[in-house]
């Protein structure tokens, strides 16, 4: 797999989790909205807090994979007066 293959698919991955944790977000607040039971609350509370966290790792993974194809600024300011 090529690096702009793998970039775009972490990327995929990481617009992928944002999706998915503006959807529950969405539901969540409509459920507060609309007052409903608790347990719901507690159940898209729960979604929610996963959504986020997966959000937190697809966008770690992104920026790691960036880190690792992009030159340090000490390697490219080696050799400069």
């Amino acid at each position: 797999m090529s690096d702009e293959t793998s970039w775009l698919s972490r990327f995929r991955d990481y617009e992928a989790a944002i999706e998915e944790l503006e959807c529950v977000s969405r539901a969540l607040n409509a459920a507060l909205k609309d007052r409903g039971p608790p347990e719901k609350y507690q159940k898209l509370i729960d979604a929610e807090a996963l959504a986020r966290a997966h959000v937190v790792r697809m966008r770690a993974r992104l920026m790691d994979f960036c880190r690792d194809l992009l030159p340090r600024a000490s390697d490219r300011n080696a050799g400069v007066p």
